[in-house]
């Protein structure tokens, strides 16, 4: 519902609760993503202790835009694991 996504804005926020998370944990981001800034999943990365991030040279829709590059992120970091 839109009210909640409006109350979102307005300063909520899983920073703190991401340091709970213990699994190994990968952050992909698109660099020129218009909605939601690179420094976001910096700090996701950052706040996750066993975390890793790539970012795609694309915008919010990487899933849909760069599916293979995507898909090639995925696998190299399940198979480190």
């Amino acid at each position: 519902e839109y009210r909640f996504q409006a109350s979102a804005l307005l300063g909520w926020s899983n920073l703190p609760l991401l340091c709970q998370i213990k699994q190994p944990t990968l952050v992909l981001h698109g660099i020129d993503d218009p909605l939601i800034p690179l420094v976001n999943a910096q700090l996701t990365a950052k706040a996750i202790t066993n975390s890793q991030i790539e970012v795609l040279d694309c915008g919010h829709l990487f899933a849909l835009t760069r599916t293979k590059q995507m898909i090639g992120m995925i696998e190299r970091f399940v198979e480190s694991d």
